[in-house]
C-alpha cells in the first residue's frame, strides 16, 4: 500500500485491490474505487495563470462517461515518486498510460523556457524607455528652414521635445510646428499658423499670468500702451480667457471712456458669464452712469457666484436708491453678517432702519459704526443725532473729542452746533438766543446735513402740540438757511 499526501492529509492511496483518493482537497472522506471498474489511467498536464505546471491523473471509470481527476503534482511527494508507485500497486491490475521521464522533463523544462522568455521579454520592455531617453534625436536633426527653434521641456513619451518656426506663403503669418522626440526620430506632435506679430510671444517662456501680471502693474503706473501690449499677448495666448478683457475695461474707465469699458466687460462676460468680477465691476460703470436698474441686475448675477460682503451691500446699495427698502436692508444684513465691523454697512443700515422708524435699531447701528472708528466725523454726528431720540448716549467726553479734533473744520462743526441746538429744542427748552449765535457765527454758511430723518421721527413723534411746534420751528429755521444758501449761489452762477 501507498500513500500520498496533501497538506498532511491522506489524498491518494494506492491499495492492492483499490485506488483510493479525494475528489477535492476540502473532502473529508476519500472515495474507493475497485480496480476492476476501472477502464484506464492516464496522465495530462496544465498550466495555471502564473505558468506553473499541473499535472493530472485521469481515471476512465467503465460505468461513467466522465473521467475522475486527481492532481498529483500538488501532493506532498514529489511526481516522480507518485508515479513509480503507481507502476508498482496500479500496473497490471486496471490499464494504465504511464508518462515517459521525457514527457515529465519536457513538461518543468518547458515551464523554464518559458518563464525565461517571459523574463527577456520584460527586462526588454523596462529597458526601451531607458534606451528611449539614453538616445534622444538631436534638435539638428529638425526639418530644415526653421527660423527659429526652442528646444522644450520633455514630458510624457517624448525623449526630446522642440519647437519650430517656418516661413508660410503668406508674409504676415509664420507655421509653427512642435516635434516629439520618439526613439532617435521626431515626430510632428503639432501645428499652426500663427500673425508674425506674435513670433516673440510664442517663442516665449512667459506664461498667460505672467502677462496679466505686468499689464495691471502697467496700469497701475498709467503705462497704457505697454498694458494694451501684455493684454494682447494674453489673448493670443488664451483668447477664451475673460481676463485681459475686463483690464481693457479697467484701461478705458482709467480714461474715462465709459462706454468703451463697458463694451469690454460685454466682451468678457460673452466668454464667461459667471464671471463675477466682470459683473460686479460692469455694475459700477452702470452705477456711473446713473443706470441704477441695470447695476443692480449685474450685483444680482453676481452674487450666484460670489456671497462676498461686497457683492451684498453693492447689491443693497441699488435697490436703496431704486425704493426697495426691505431689500436693501436684507442685504445689508447679509454683508454685516459678512464683515461685521464694515462701518459704511453700519450707517447705511442705520440710515433705513430710522426710514422705517426702527429708531433703536438705527442707533444700535450707527452707535457701533462710532465705536469702531471714533475719529470718523460723520460717524460721530449720526451717533450724535439719533441719541437725541432714542436710549443711545452721547457723553461730554464724546463731544469733546469731536471739538478737540474738528473745531478748525468749519463744515463740520456747524453741523455739531445746529444738532445741539435741536437737542435743546427736542428737551423743551428756549432756542431764541443759540439759533441767534449760530446764524452770526455761520452767517453765509451751508448746513450740509440732511434733516429728513429728524423729521421722520418728529412726525410719529408724542409730543405735545407746543412742543412739536418748537422742534418743528428750529428745525425749519435750519432748512431756511439751507434753502437761502441754494437760492443765492444759483442766482450767482453766470
Amino acid at each position: 500500500m501507498r500513500i500520498y499526501n496533501f497538506q498532511e492529509r491522506p489524498h491518494l492511496i494506492l491499495s492492492d485491490n483499490e485506488l483510493l483518493f479525494r475528489d477535492s482537497p476540502d473532502d473529508t472522506d476519500v472515495k474507493r474505487h475497485a480496480y476492476k471498474e476501472i477502464k484506464k489511467i492516464s496522465f495530462f498536464h496544465r498550466y495555471d495563470t502564473d505558468h506553473e505546471p499541473f499535472i493530472w491523473m485521469k481515471v476512465h471509470m467503465k460505468d461513467q462517461h466522465t473521467p475522475l481527476l486527481v492532481q498529483i503534482s500538488m501532493l506532498n511527494e514529489p511526481v516522480e515518486e507518485v508515479l513509480e508507485g503507481i507502476a508498482d500497486v496500479v500496473a497490471g491490475k486496471t490499464e494504465v498510460k504511464l508518462p515517459s521521464k521525457t514527457w515529465l522533463n519536457g513538461v518543468k523544462t518547458g515551464n523554464k523556457v518559458r518563464k525565461r522568455v517571459q523574463l527577456s521579454v520584460a527586462v526588454f520592455l523596462l529597458s526601451l524607455p531607458l534606451i528611449h531617453h539614453l538616445f534622444p534625436p538631436h534638435i539638428n536633426e529638425l526639418k530644415p528652414g526653421a527660423l527659429n527653434i526652442k528646444p522644450l521641456q520633455s514630458s510624457g513619451f517624448c525623449s526630446n521635445r522642440a519647437k519650430a518656426v517656418y516661413k508660410t506663403a503668406k508674409s504676415e503669418s509664420l507655421e509653427v510646428i512642435e516635434y516629439c522626440g520618439i526613439f532617435t526620430t521626431w515626430q510632428e506632435d503639432s501645428r499652426k499658423t500663427i500673425p508674425k506679430r506674435f513670433l516673440t510671444t510664442e517663442l516665449s517662456d512667459l506664461t498667460f499670468d505672467d502677462y496679466i501680471l505686468h499689464a495691471e502693474e502697467h496700469i497701475d503706473k498709467k503705462a497704457y500702451s505697454e498694458a494694451q501690449t501684455n493684454i494682447d499677448q494674453a489673448i493670443y495666448l488664451d483668447p477664451q480667457s475673460e481676463t485681459p478683457h475686463i483690464l481693457l475695461a479697467k484701461i478705458e474707465d482709467r480714461q474715462n471712456r465709459l462706454d468703451g469699458a463697458i463694451s469690454h466687460l460685454k466682451k468678457a462676460l460673452s466668454l464667461n458669464p459667471s464671471s463675477s468680477r466682470a459683473h460686479n465691476f460692469i455694475a459700477e460703470l452702470y452705477i456711473d452712469t446713473n443706470n441704477i436698474k441695470e447695476a443692480q441686475k449685474h450685483f444680482e448675477t453676481s452674487l450666484k457666484f460670489e456671497q462676498s460682503a461686497y457683492v451684498y451691500a453693492s447689491l443693497a446699495y441699488t435697490e436703496n436708491e431704486l425704493g426697495l427698502t426691505d431689500d436693501a436692508i436684507r442685504h445689508y444684513e447679509k454683508s454685516l453678517f459678512e464683515a461685521p465691523d464694515d462701518t459704511y454697512v453700519l450707517t447705511e443700515l442705520g440710515l433705513l432702519y430710522w426710514q422705517k422708524h426702527e429708531f433703536e435699531k438705527a442707533a444700535e447701528k450707527l452707535q457701533k459704526a462710532y465705536e469702531l472708528d471714533p475719529s470718523d466725523a460723520l460717524a460721530f454726528l449720526n451717533f450724535f443725532e439719533i441719541s437725541l431720540i432714542t436710549s443711545a448716549t452721547v457723553t461730554k467726553t464724546h463731544k469733546e473729542k469731536f471739538i478737540n479734533e474738528h473745531r478748525q473744520d468749519t463744515k463740520l462743526m456747524i453741523i455739531y452746533d445746529m444738532l445741539d441746538i435741536i437737542a435743546l429744542s427736542i428737551q423743551n427748552e428756549d432756542t431764541e438766543q443759540a439759533l441767534e449765535a449760530w446764524r452770526e457765527r455761520y452767517e453765509g454758511q451751508y448746513p450740509d446735513w440732511s434733516m429728513r430723518e429728524i423729521r421722520t421721527w418728529l412726525d410719529m413723534a408724542k409730543l405735545d402740540i407746543d412742543h412739536t411746534q418748537h422742534v418743528q420751528s428750529t428745525i425749519g429755521f435750519f432748512i431756511a438757511q439751507q434753502q437761502a444758501y441754494k437760492i443765492k449761489h444759483l442766482e450767482l452762477r453766470p
